[in-house]
């Protein structure tokens, strides 16, 4: 993204909520990938009925609004629910030979927007948290800092 794209704001202390959340990300991707209707009152009209999007996405915003169990736009969420749902789906498409590029690129960019944006939110697993110092030239044996968090994280528990 470029320098003068948009800015999510610092979510550190605040409480996550549905429609937030996800408005924030479809900012950030663009209408033309992700169209969410802002004055959507309920689940079922989240999505702009005239927006182009994937049937994955669809299933992916309605799968989290379920799992994190809301019960309105603006219930409380959890990114680590949606972090699995992307691996899962990621993992269904490429499975069912469902796949394009263009189409993991995009599950790949939502990740990658949640843990630039929504850090401080992700739960990581105690193994993966580093315990030592770490100075500028030396890094304890076996830490991998190459890859983002996202993609380290728990994503592989399914295999």
């Amino acid at each position: 993204m470029s320098k003068d794209s948009l800015q999510i704001n610092n979510t550190k202390s605040k409480t996550l909520g549905f429609k937030d959340f996800w408005q924030n990300i479809a900012l950030e991707l663009g209408n033309a990938r992700l169209k969410i209707n802002p004055h959507a009152e309920s689940i079922r009209f989240f999505l702009e009925a005239d927006s182009d999007h994937k049937d994955f996405l669809k299933r992916l915003i309605h799968l989290s609004y379920k799992r994190c169990q809301c019960y309105h736009l603006n219930a409380g969420f959890d990114v680590n629910v949606v972090l699995d749902i992307l691996g899962e789906t990621c993992f269904h498409l490429q499975g069912s030979k469902e796949d394009d590029l263009l189409d993991i690129e995009l599950l790949e960019e939502i990740a990658w927007l949640i843990t630039r944006h929504y850090y401080d939110h992700i739960k990581m697993p105690q193994s993966m948290l580093l315990t030592e110092t770490v100075t500028e030239n030396a890094l304890p044996n076996g830490s991998v800092l190459s890859m983002s968090h996202a993609k380290i994280r728990k994503a592989n528990l399914q295999i």
